[in-house]
C-alpha cells in the first residue's frame, strides 16, 4: 500500500513539474491565461484599453506585483459582473479556475510580504 502510494505521489509531482516545465510558469497559471485570453483580453488589452485594463501586458507567474489589478479581477469575475452578460462567458468551473488561481496567488504574496 504505502509502496503504491509513493509511485502515485511522485507521478503527480512529474506531471506537476512537466506541466510548470512546458509553459514556464504552473499548469494553473496557463490554464488562467488561456480562458483570460479567450474572455477578458479581447476588451482589455493594450490596444482596446477597455476601462483603462490591460490584462495582456500582465504576468500571471507575478500576480504580486499588480495585486490591485487582480484582486479587482476576481471581484468582477466572482461576481458575475464580467464578462459582460451580452459576450460570452466561460463556464463556472473555468471562472472559477481563474478566480481560485488568483486568490491563492495574491494569499501567498501577501503572506511572503505583507
Amino acid at each position: 500500500m504505502r509502496a503504491r502510494f509513493s509511485l502515485a505521489w511522485r507521478v503527480v509531482c512529474l506531471v506537476a513539474l512537466v506541466g510548470y516545465n512546458l509553459y514556464g510558469q504552473a499548469p494553473a497559471a496557463s490554464v488562467s491565461r488561456a480562458t483570460l485570453d479567450q474572455y477578458c483580453v479581447t476588451c482589455h488589452n493594450e490596444r482596446a484599453k477597455t476601462a483603462g485594463l490591460m490584462l495582456d501586458t500582465l504576468d500571471l507567474a507575478r500576480v504580486g506585483e499588480r495585486a490591485d489589478v487582480w484582486e479587482k479581477v476576481v471581484r468582477k469575475i466572482r461576481t458575475g459582473a464580467m464578462p459582460p452578460s451580452k459576450l460570452p462567458r466561460p463556464d463556472k468551473a473555468a471562472a472559477l479556475e481563474v478566480v481560485t488561481y488568483l486568490e491563492t496567488e495574491l494569499d501567498r504574496e501577501a503572506s511572503e510580504r505583507p
